[in-house]
């Protein structure tokens, strides 16, 4: 049995990342883990879900 790579990707470190809620059974756990998965690798810089929100709040807002 062949064992593939994972794909390499050409991300700047430093990239603006966010995640969100994830609806379902464990989905606040699944958020919490990709979240901190994320700021391990040190490649992005992972925004807070509370200031995400704000954000979008923001961003409905000044589309209405």
């Amino acid at each position: 049995m062949t064992r593939l790579a994972p794909a390499e990707l050409d991300i700047a470190t430093g990239k603006a990342v966010a995640v969100t809620t994830i609806a379902g059974n464990g989905g606040e756990s699944l958020a919490t883990a990709l979240t901190e998965a994320l700021v391990r690798t040190g490649r992005f810089q992972v925004l807070e879900r509370r200031r995400l929100e704000a954000v979008m709040s923001e961003l409905r807002f000044s589309a209405a």
